[in-house]
């Protein structure tokens, strides 16, 4: 399913539901690297919720991606984003 999603659609139509679903595909199987590679198109406008950043972070950090240090912050600043009396600050 995921080498079917790695083209775009005519027009680009959907592009945000065919990368989405596409690193979904990629990342329900046991290939670290596959999964990693599929973070890419989506770089650097990742889903900002925090079940998708840790995700991130791990397959990164279990690759040794370059980006796995600005995965690890991400998720880090999520978190405490949520522990934040005042919510604003993390616009």
């Amino acid at each position: 399913m995921h080498d079917a999603l790695r083209e775009p659609f005519s027009v680009r139509v959907l592009e945000g539901s065919r990368l989405l679903t596409a690193l979904y595909a990629a990342c329900q199987t046991n290939d670290n690297a596959r999964c990693a590679e599929a973070w890419a198109p989506v770089e650097p406008w990742t889903p900002w919720e925090s079940q998708s950043l840790a995700a991130r972070r791990d397959t990164y950090r279990l690759v040794r991606d370059p980006r796995r240090e600005a995965a690890r912050k991400d998720a880090d600043e999520i978190l405490a984003c949520g522990a934040s009396k005042s919510w604003l600050r993390c616009f």
